[in-house]
């Protein structure tokens, strides 16, 4: 996925003046409490839930029943895994949630418990640009229904604006419609020009979407 997504050359914009885009990117790494560095609201607009608390974690500081919650709510999906080019790998999820730069937003209900919901990310650079990839958007089954993954992105936004993000990008399997209405009809997302549809790859099974959050 990395060579698809790399193949196309755009022009990019600083994201504040004097600040590089590698600057960007290490300020975003090293933030601990977004809530108290950004004065972030811990609780979760958006949703049809009211008093939703979220909290921030990094791969490492994963508590062992966070990481099961999680490995698990991705393997809903190995079904698209298994029709796409991408294979499902397990051993990859599991590295994903120890990385010492993947972040998680995590909410919780009273209703729902401490695992309602959750989004992983990584901020980097694309084509020299700084971006947020988000990795995985779960949501608890009990807990669907309550546009969770809509307050997810959407949280993720403002927090990304507040960085200095430019961009928010993601993966999407092609037969996931609910994720891709999520995507494409409610939160906007485009098709990226370095998507695979846009370089005449036929059957991949996915596409990459982005949306240009500050600018």
């Amino acid at each position: 996925m990395e060579a698809l997504r790399s193949m196309v050359a755009r022009p990019r914009q600083r994201t504040r003046r004097n600040v590089s885009a590698k600057e960007t990117i290490a300020n975003a790494n090293a933030m601990e409490d977004p809530f108290a560095e950004l004065h972030m609201t811990m609780e979760l607009p958006y949703s049809r839930l009211s008093e939703i608390r979220l909290r921030w974690k990094s791969g490492p500081s994963l508590s062992n029943t966070e990481r099961e919650w999680m490995l698990k709510s991705v393997a809903e999906l190995k079904g698209y895994y298994e029709k796409s080019i991408m294979e499902w790998d397990e051993a990859e999820k599991q590295r994903d949630l120890r990385h010492p730069q993947q972040r998680f937003l995590i909410a919780s209900h009273e209703m729902f418990g401490e695992h309602m919901a959750f989004l992983s990310f990584r901020w980097d650079l694309e084509e020299g640009e700084p971006i947020m990839y988000v990795y995985e958007l779960g949501v608890a089954e009990e807990a669907r229904g309550n546009r969770l993954g809509f307050a997810l992105m959407r949280y993720a936004e403002d927090l990304n604006r507040k960085l200095f993000i430019e961009s928010i990008m993601l993966t999407v399997f092609n037969n996931n419609s609910p994720a891709v209405r999520l995507y494409r009809d409610k939160l906007k997302y485009q098709i990226d020009a370095s998507s695979p549809s846009q370089h005449d790859y036929d059957g991949v099974g996915y596409e990459i979407l982005s949306k240009r959050i500050h600018s």
